[in-house]
């Protein structure tokens, strides 16, 4: 009897939460607008694409070595701009920062409304030596070809340079005036940390108390084929980042010659500690970016998967098992850890004193370094292994409000060009310029304005980097929209 009283309870338990899932996932309402009419927008296609082609093939790239860096390749870009917008260079106040980064302002009519900023950076990556004749077309030429415009930053970041440009160009010939005030900014070195121009621009504008109501950067794009059980594009928009650390193991063991080996050598005890780092991933978790995606999707999947996503109070652990599995989906719920470097020894007959790994951590909003350092620590569980945080690294960002009026206006806009789209938080694994702004906004958004497939926006940094003629069209449209929408 009284077995049949426990089955009976649990029966009821599992059809009573089934239930409740069930009316919860046809009940949960969509995070998506419904949008007003766009405005019309006519462009010169052919001026635009040429002018973005003529952009292309300044070879404004960025690196470590600063010796290397060509500068009047900058110098060569900033007076193209200032030539091929005198609208704008007539109508904005604009300052010259660091070597070759440019910060704007598009004075409004009204106090009332706080300022917002638009950024994108004006340097590139080199192209790796030897992949220089695997280009369809040459990475610095701007061809306009089958439809596409190629060439190294037509994805990262040029692109969204000549947009946020054309588009304020277009709207001043309108006799357009903005009533919040709107600042541009252009970094010079953000493919190498940004330190010279966002950098510098963020403290500028701190020094002057400028508080931003929202910024827009570069980050997501609208994706076809994104997420399963979802058949519209979803655009992906960053409402945080992910941030950056290095850890340095080091392990001494006993020294000596190969033909008398004593003990535990230094690559052993090392060894040892990767082996354990790589056996123990940190816990996972659906919270910041990843839970506001699964908010917002969730009610526009199909069934089963509309079932999982609106119940996390009881499915957070399936969904954060089957997120695991994938590289990409794995790096959304957790702080990711691996060894990319690992070295040790000299000579093949000589064991050496001394070994040395590097950890690259990606960190989830929420935890942090020190966390994450500790975390190495209890793992490895070897007071033989130093661990000593790398120079360069950064926290994690905020999670910016879904709430607040940049991020409704960015949908609405979203939704204005590209009709299908359903939108969407999620988290940007990179780095973006958008980090070195975080004491003068709290919302950061995180968006390029283009349609493809994840492919196709994979060839930023890669080889056969382009632009289809009709996606830089929409992202020029998009800002003009945007300027417009968040007056």
């Amino acid at each position: 009897m009284l077995i049949n009283h426990i089955l009976e309870a649990v029966i009821f338990i599992v059809v009573f939460c089934v239930v409740i899932m069930i009316t919860r996932s046809y009940c949960v309402r969509s995070k998506q607008l419904n949008i007003e009419n766009k405005n019309e927008i006519t462009l010169d296609i052919e001026s635009i694409v040429n002018r973005l082609s003529k952009v292309i093939q300044f070879r404004t790239i960025s690196y470590k070595d600063s010796s290397r860096v060509d500068n009047e390749e900058f110098e060569r870009l900033s007076t193209y701009i200032k030539e091929s917008f005198p609208m704008l260079h007539s109508n904005l106040e604009v300052e010259n920062i660091g070597e070759h980064s440019l910060l704007y302002m598009w004075k409004g009519t009204s106090n009332s409304l706080k300022p917002m900023l638009l950024t994108a950076h004006l340097d590139v990556v080199p192209v790796e030596p030897g992949t220089e004749n695997d280009w369809k077309y040459p990475a610095f030429s701007g061809a306009v070809r089958e439809g596409y415009i190629w060439g190294r930053g037509t994805i990262d970041d040029k692109v969204n340079v000549m947009a946020i440009l054309e588009s304020i160009e277009y709207l001043i010939n309108k006799n357009f005036t903005p009533q919040r005030t709107v600042y541009i900014a252009f970094g010079e070195d953000e493919e190498i940390e940004g330190k010279k121009g966002a950098g510098r621009i963020a403290k500028l504008l701190k020094e002057r108390n400028i508080e931003l109501d929202f910024i827009v950067d570069e980050g997501g794009a609208v994706i076809e084929g994104a997420l399963p059980g979802i058949m519209e594009p979803v655009a992906l928009v960053g409402t945080s980042e992910k941030g950056y650390v290095c850890f340095e193991l080091t392990a001494q063991g006993n020294e000596g010659h190969s033909s008398m080996p004593i003990g535990e050598t230094a690559i052993g005890i090392l060894s040892k500690a990767v082996a354990k780092i790589e056996k123990k991933s940190p816990p996972s978790r659906i919270s910041g970016s990843t839970r506001q995606l699964i908010e917002f999707l969730g009610p526009e999947t199909k069934f089963l998967y509309k079932l999982l996503f609106t119940n996390l109070w009881i499915t957070k652990k399936i969904i954060c098992r089957v997120l695991s599995k994938s590289p990409i989906t794995n790096a959304t719920i957790r702080t990711t850890t691996v060894v990319t470097m690992f070295n040790g020894g000299v000579k093949a007959n000589v064991i050496p004193r001394k070994a040395k790994a590097i950890i690259n951590c990606r960190i989830l909003p929420g935890d942090n370094i020190d966390a994450i350092k500790e975390y190495l620590r209890k793992i490895i569980n070897d007071s033989r292994v130093n661990i000593t945080v790398m120079e360069d690294r950064f926290e994690a960002s905020n999670v910016s409000d879904v709430n607040e009026e940049g991020f409704k206006k960015l949908q609405k806009t979203i939704m204005q060009i590209y009709p299908r789209a359903i939108i969407s938080p999620f988290l940007a694994m990179g780095a973006s310029d958008s980090r070195h702004y975080k004491q003068i906004s709290k919302n950061i958004y995180r968006f390029s304005p283009f349609l493809g497939t994840l492919k196709d926006i994979q060839r930023a940094h890669s080889t056969n980097e382009r632009i289809s003629i009709e996606n830089y069209k929409n992202a020029v449209r998009f800002y003009i929209q945007f300027i417009i929408n968040v007056q």
